[in-house]
């Protein structure tokens, strides 16, 4: 306690009045002496309150240098924070305060944007966002937020997430500006990558192999065309749901191999469609590292080559097509020379063995066995491009008729052939021997479709193509593609040939035309005799048609142009003798071919000097004084070829006409006059008929018009 009493200290004040009392009454009291300890207690107690005085003055010092301090960095956060501070009037909007970094990004001073509101800096179109953003925010005690666009004075744009919240006294609204620029544009890169994976034609699928079993993750939308699977079937499986039954095991062990390796790799694969449908691709993968090197994701690409592959086998078919056609070319001369020596012998003996039937069967078996190789040598040559189609207006009707009885030799007695023509006369144009191979194709194709017998019907007729024909015929069940909506309108001649046989599906039909296509067993069917009925009616500018159904049989249709009829030239009997005794110069360097074709010539008439090549035909040519009216050459020939020879002897004889006759196809000659029409040509194996009809037709036809 204290001299008065007190169980306290009294503070300085208190103590330095009664101190000051004390001093002054110690000049009139008695008891100075004893008031003196109270005045020493008192000084003590100042001077300890004077120490604590300082110490609570330094501390004070020392707070308000930590507040300064603080300030300072609480200064620093707020200017210099990577977002844009700034409290707003809720009233107006003003700019009541902003740190340095709203200021920076707005790209003012801070004192200038002190002086005006935040809507003056957004976009125009963002303005709207603005304010429903501030009257959310000023409405209620949450958090509002928006993005919008940013331009400074100096028109650089920035987009930025604003987030606004009311101040405590709800006078102000502090808001925070987040420049979000960049993150905008790497998802604009992002979204716009995504979107060219999207329109990508090819699939792209994207793998993870830091999963088990390397699932799918993501697929583009061409993925989903190409597969038929959505990415919803797709993603979390591996892509091994792709492949089926025909897929390349050791393809897909390449693919595995790599991707345990984790190294790129490309292959063509096999993978099936949703559907069961088979597609080619060819199949790209590439790995994904990230920063450190790890393996992280695996990209593949596929693209579809369904047609390219289908091309490339229409590529390898022409190519054995070229083979076959070159190899067909290269023994055609020779073989053909040797069934025109055949033809021609069969032909005398059938004349010299009229009274013995035995042996004249015998010689019509052998004129049926030429007859079947001149049609296969054909269907080669025809095949490989290198049948020469020699052009001129025929009679289809005639044709049939005339092909009707070696037509039901060649199918056989348990199948009845009808014929059908109910155009007296259908003028086309084109090769009577090749359309005449047609016929036989198509009888051998109904013939073995009617293993057990049945009938074949063909007919001719001629309809008009127009609109009102197209809706009537427009049959679903004609399936191939050159059907009559791709035939030009007009008149056509009309060829059908119906069987009652077996009938085809609708994937066959579409492939009978394809070289080398045959349903037949080994060593039954060469492939060749469809293809070759294909290429002869287009080569005719001509259409084909086919109807088939299972069991039903099938329905052969062309359509071929109306030509203008010509008078035909009426075949020459063997041993009919016209009565002239013209003079021919037979060239031909095979010898059994000069033996037949000079005795053919004597039998009708003509004087013949015959030579073995163009040197030796020159010779004998310069030797004989009497006129030479034909000049019928082999147009392949040691020394000197036919065309050389023609060119040289009409130097000397220009009144000479020249007949050329070959059995080999790819010739200057060939290629140059029969294909325009402006040379005369006989084509080997011939029979003597037909020697000697052509013989005459050269002798007779107008000056413009004989020969070369």
């Amino acid at each position: 306690m204290n001299a008065h009493g007190d169980s306290e200290p009294l503070d300085p004040t208190t103590l330095r009045k009664r101190a000051e009392q004390r001093i002054a009454e110690r000049v009139h009291s008695r008891e100075a002496l004893t008031a003196d300890a109270d005045i020493h207690r008192l000084v003590h107690e100042l001077q300890v309150h004077e120490i604590e005085l300082a110490m609570q003055v330094e501390e004070l010092q020392d707070s308000r240098a930590q507040i300064e301090a603080e300030r300072a960095r609480y200064v620093d956060l707020y200017d210099f924070a990577p977002m844009g501070y700034l409290t707003l009037s809720r009233d107006d909007g003003r700019i009541a305060a902003a740190n340095l970094a709203a200021a920076t990004m707005l790209g003012v001073n801070r004192a200038a944007l002190l002086r005006g509101t935040l809507a003056q800096y957004v976009d125009r179109d963002d303005r709207s966002v603005l304010a429903t953003c501030l009257a959310s925010a000023a409405s209620s005690t949450a958090r509002a937020h928006c993005e919008l666009r940013l331009v400074t004075p100096s028109a650089v744009v920035r987009f930025v997430h604003v987030e606004c919240v009311p101040s405590a006294d709800s006078t102000t609204l502090r808001v925070s500006l987040l420049d979000i620029t960049d993150r905008r544009a790497a998802e604009e890169q992002l979204q716009l990558r995504d979107r060219a994976m999207q329109v990508v034609p090819h699939g792209i699928v994207i793998t993870d192999p830091r999963q088990l079993d390397n699932p799918i993750v993501y697929v583009n939308s061409g993925f989903e065309a190409m597969s038929g699977y959505p990415a919803s079937e797709a993603v979390g499986r591996n892509c091994r749901f792709l492949q089926g039954a025909d897929t390349d095991p050791e393809t897909v062990r390449t693919i595995r191999a790599a991707v345990k390796l984790g190294v790129a790799c490309s292959v063509e694969l096999l993978n099936y469609r949703r559907t069961g449908e088979s597609y080619w691709c060819t199949l790209s993968i590439t790995p994904v590292r990230d920063a450190t090197g790890r393996l992280v994701q695996f990209i593949g690409v596929q693209v579809d080559i369904s047609e390219r592959r289908t091309l490339e086998r229409a590529l390898q078919e022409a190519q054995r097509m070229e083979s076959v056609g070159r190899l067909a070319g290269g023994i055609a001369h020779d073989f053909n020379n040797l069934l025109t020596v055949i033809n021609g012998s069969s032909d005398y003996l059938q004349g010299e063995l009229r009274s013995d039937q035995s042996l004249r069967e015998v010689a019509l078996d052998i004129v049926d066995a030429s007859a079947r190789a001149t049609v296969l040598t054909r269907q080669l040559l025809t095949f490989g491009r290198r049948q020469p189609m020699t052009m001129h207006v025929l009679d289809l009707t005639r044709l049939v008729n005339e092909t009707a009885a070696m037509l039901r030799r060649v199918i056989g007695e348990d199948i009845d052939l009808r014929v059908d023509v109910s155009a007296p006369s259908a003028h086309v144009r084109g090769d009577s021997a090749l359309f005449e191979q047609v016929l036989v194709n198509l009888a051998l194709n109904a013939r073995d479709a009617m293993p057990e017998g049945g009938t074949l019907t063909i007919r001719t007729d001629k309809v008009l193509v127009d609109e009102a024909y197209r809706s009537a015929h427009n049959d679903v069940s004609d399936l191939y593609h050159a059907s009559q909506r791709e035939m030009r309108s007009g008149t056509y001649v009309v060829l059908t040939v119906t069987d009652t046989g077996v009938g085809m599906d609708a994937e066959t039909v579409t492939r009978i035309f394809e070289p080398f296509f045959t349903t037949k067993s080994a060593g039954k069917g060469t492939g060749l005799g469809l293809s070759v009925v294909h290429g002869v009616v287009q080569q005719s500018r001509g259409y084909i048609t086919v109807s088939s159904e299972i069991d039903r049989g099938t329905t052969f249709r062309i359509f071929l142009p109306v030509a203008t009829a010509a008078a035909a030239v009426a075949p020459v009997a063997v041993g009919q003798r016209p009565g002239s005794f013209e003079t021919i110069l037979l060239v031909e360097d095979d010898a059994s071919v000069r033996t037949l074709a000079r005795r053919t010539l004597i039998a009708h008439g003509h004087r013949v000097l015959d030579a073995s090549d163009g040197a030796h035909a020159l010779r004998v040519a310069a030797d004989y004084v009497g006129d030479i009216h034909l000049l019928l050459t082999d147009v392949v020939m040691p020394h000197m070829g036919g065309r050389a020879l023609a060119e040289t002897l009409r130097q000397s004889r220009p009144a000479t006409r020249v007949l050329y006759m070959s059995g080999y196809p790819d010739d200057e000659v060939l290629r140059r006059g029969v294909r325009q029409e402006r040379v005369a040509f006989l084509e080997k194996p011939f029979t003597q008929v037909a020697l000697a009809a052509k013989v005459r037709e050269i002798l007779d036809a107008p000056i413009a018009h004989r020969g070369a």
